[in-house]
């Protein structure tokens, strides 16, 4: 891997809200409810923009340069609301029922575009003859790069045969993420004070950065 810009800089932001209110219904039920606001912008750079790959166009556009807007037309996912709520009960003088259910957004960052192409380019050798017993160096020639360096002032550049990054969906899919949990608490002889509970949590599909590889023939190909 050769990097070809230093220092590597990415700038990331998270704007976050969170409001909380409870309400006593009666002498044994408190209620307790929130929620949270979570934003989640794509990333930018010192000057520009990131350099996304783009697999159906076969091309990494860099924002800020070459005509390319900075936001590099992409959306940086919708806004999250998010659930919080909570119930106490007091079943007796000596037993309490809690229990509780939140939604959190899938927190996975941005963070794989900084080392996206061209700010490194990840290359390899090929085989030779498509045969992974031969060597394709030897030890006093090193590894080679074969592929041009490229115009790091250009917008839009393709992505060389042999070499790879890491992109995002063009509207990444930022889930939710479901957190529920029930306790038992009760009062024991001596003092002492017993609890038994569930805690469980459900994430569906996460925000995922898809590493790809192109090809002699410069083929996009997802590699997961």
């Amino acid at each position: 891997m050769d990097q070809l810009i230093n220092p590597n800089a990415l700038r990331m932001d998270i704007y976050a809200l969170y409001a909380r209110d409870h309400w006593q219904i009666g002498r044994r039920v408190t209620l307790t409810y929130g929620l949270r606001w979570e934003f989640y912008p794509f990333p930018t750079r010192d000057h520009t923009g990131v350099s996304r790959f783009d697999p159906e166009a076969g091309l990494v556009y860099i924002g800020g340069l070459g005509g390319v807007p900075k936001d590099r037309r992409v959306d940086s996912g919708k806004e999250q609301l998010l659930l919080r709520i909570g119930i106490a009960i007091r079943w007796n003088n000596k037993t309490v029922i809690r229990g509780g259910y939140g939604q959190s957004a899938a927190p996975t960052t941005f963070i794989e575009f900084r080392n996206s192409f061209p700010i490194t380019n990840a290359w390899e050798m090929p085989q030779i003859n498509n045969n992974p017993f031969i060597p394709v160096t030897t030890l006093r020639r090193g590894l080679i790069n074969t592929s041009t360096p490229p115009d790091l002032g250009a917008g839009l550049i393709p992505l060389p045969s042999n070499s790879g990054t890491s992109t995002f969906p063009r509207t990444p899919m930022r889930e939710r993420i479901h957190s529920f949990n029930m306790f038992v608490e009760g009062e024991r002889p001596g003092q002492f004070t017993a609890q038994v509970g569930y805690v469980g949590t459900h994430a569906f599909a996460d925000q995922l950065c898809s590493p790809w590889v192109t090809t002699q023939r410069f083929m996009a190909i997802r590699t997961r």
